[in-house]
């Protein structure tokens, strides 16, 4: 999902997979700062690979409206999306199975390579 502020809020603008409209519409949280995951990767501009959404410290962090939402995602990733410091959005992606191998070199590589051509041409706006 890519989702990038409207209104006050984060909204999903794009996705893709089973039940994609759904969760697309439902993929909302507000723009105010909060010690959540997303919050937290936004404003440090992390990107965060998530092996085990289960994990107490995971838990802990996940907002309301996202263990409403997707409470069978086991693992996943949210890719901030920051151009000059302004936050522009993220991508976000989950599988319902934990991810112990994380992510191979060969996924991180295209992810990374995403991520910069979105920035790049956010940038050039």
């Amino acid at each position: 999902m890519f989702a990038r502020p409207e209104k006050g809020h984060y909204r999903a603008r794009s996705s893709l997979g089973s039940n994609y409209s759904t969760y697309q519409k439902a993929f909302v949280f507000p723009l105010a700062t909060s010690t959540d995951i997303f919050h937290l990767a936004m404003k440090k501009n992390v990107d965060l690979i998530i092996s085990d959404a289960t994990v107490g410290k995971v838990r802990n962090l996940l907002p309301r409206w996202y263990m409403d939402l997707l409470p069978d995602a086991r693992s996943f990733i949210v890719l901030p999306l920051v151009v000059n410091e302004k936050r522009i959005g993220l991508f976000y992606a989950d599988r319902q199975l934990e991810a112990p191998e994380g992510v191979s070199s060969e996924e991180m590589r295209l992810i990374k390579t995403l991520k910069a051509q979105v920035i790049t041409a956010l940038h050039t706006r």
